[in-house]
């Protein structure tokens, strides 16, 4: 059974595109050395933007939901560096047990477990933003905001921003639940 990998790409808001993507793009450069933060960012990418399900053919899929490419590659890479998977070989067997067993049900929040020690809610927030993060030119104003598929998405997220005493706010707007900051200081810490 081989995998493919599926990857929708969608374009960023034209305003925030240059900071937002420049910012993805330096975050996408950094990979933990610690393999329980890799999983911890990888848990945020696959629960904000993952996607896997079967082909026609019957193989496991595993995809990623982004307007950027530097987050794709970064979701192959951990996928790589943290369970050995080889995206052009495929899942199966234990490490695809292992793999459905730590993501779970990609509609609901993420394991905490995955989230005990800080450096893996650093990384856990990392994957979040480089997921579904916005944040405007610090020269036009002062926003950040993460686009969460659900309001259990958003207050897990705000939760964990919590931990480092940063407040967030979650606001929803039709079916859409954004968690956001907007202090230039709460901003900076974050």
């Amino acid at each position: 059974m081989v995998s493919s990998c599926t990857t929708v790409m969608y374009p960023e808001k034209e305003s925030d595109m240059s900071f937002s993507s420049e910012v993805k793009e330096e975050l996408a450069k950094h990979i933990s050395p610690a393999r329980h933060c890799q999983i911890a960012e990888l848990a945020a990418l696959m629960n904000f933007s993952g996607q896997y399900g079967r082909s026609a053919e019957g193989d496991f899929m595993i995809g990623f939901q982004t307007e950027n490419e530097a987050v794709v590659r970064k979701g192959f890479t951990l996928l790589k560096k943290a369970y050995n998977i080889d995206t052009v070989i495929g899942v199966k067997g234990q490490k695809k047990a292992d793999l459905l067993a730590i993501m779970g049900d990609l509609s609901g929040p993420a394991d905490t477990s995955l989230l005990k020690q800080a450096c893996c809610r650093r990384a856990f927030i990392r994957g979040a933003f480089l997921s579904c993060g916005s944040i405007s030119d610090p020269t036009k104003g002062y926003h950040l905001e993460f686009v969460c598929n659900n309001r259990t998405q958003a207050e897990q997220l705000q939760e964990i921003i919590g931990q480092f005493d940063i407040e967030a706010k979650i606001v929803c707007r039709k079916t859409v639940s954004y968690t956001h900051l907007r202090a230039h200081e709460t901003l900076s810490d974050l």
